[in-house]
Order: C-alpha cells, then structure tokens, then sequence
C-alpha cells in the first residue's frame, strides 16, 4: 500500500481530467471528494453509491480516473474495480479499512485512508494518472 500522509504536490500539474467516476456512499465525504476534483480540473464528475450502477458506468463511460470507495451499501466496488483494471482506467481506493481487509488482489493499488487532506487527495490523483 502506497503512503500518501508526507506527500507534497503542489509544484506538480494535474493532466487534463475530462471525467472521473467517484463511487463514495457517506454524503460529506462525496462531496469533499466531488469538490476537490472539480478544483483539480475535472469537467465532469459522476457520483454512484449504488455499486450496480457504478458497474454499469465503468464498463461504458469514457473515464479518466475513479476514486472507489471499497464498502457500500449494498455490496463492494470490487467488481469495478475489476472492470476498470480491465480498460486500463486508473484508479485508486479512498476508505477508512484496515490494509489487511482489503481484498488481496488490490492491496497493491493506491489508498487513500479517510480522513485526509487535500494535499494527499492531490498526490494519490497524481500518482493514479501517472500509472
């Protein structure tokens, strides 16, 4: 699991965003997140709590990115997750769980640990673009 917490990038440009998937269940925190990408450039954000209909758009949306919240009401975003390694979107998870709950197959991508700031959110994007 990569560690965003002492992370600086400021200095560092964010590629153009046209569109990026969050998939976030808590209110508050999707619309923090929904806010910061907006300020970062993203033209469109599209927020899913149901994770049968983020599946949906991550199988047929032209995206940029997805920040996945990993437990939902309703089930995971495990299976979008898939879905987006599978089209080669970047993404990264941003949840409160332990590294040792996630699921094995990803406890190799970029976490975002709730709560955060801002400059973390920007370096996990970063580095999510980047590859």
């Amino acid at each position: 699991m990569l560690n965003f917490t002492d992370y600086d990038s400021h200095s560092m440009a964010i590629p153009r965003l046209d569109s990026v998937l969050l998939i976030e269940d808590d209110g508050l925190v999707q619309m923090l997140i929904e806010d910061l990408a907006r300020e970062l450039g993203a033209r469109e954000v599209t927020v899913c709590r149901d994770p049968v209909e983020a599946l949906h758009i991550a199988r047929s949306a032209r995206l940029d990115c997805a920040v996945l919240d990993i437990s939902l009401w309703g089930g995971t975003s495990y299976a979008v997750a898939d879905v987006l390694t599978a089209r080669g979107i970047p993404f990264f998870f941003c949840n409160g769980m332990s590294p040792r709950d996630i699921a094995p197959r990803y406890r190799g991508r970029p976490v975002l640990a709730k709560p955060f700031t801002e400059s973390q959110f920007r370096a996990i994007l970063l580095s999510a673009l980047a590859g």
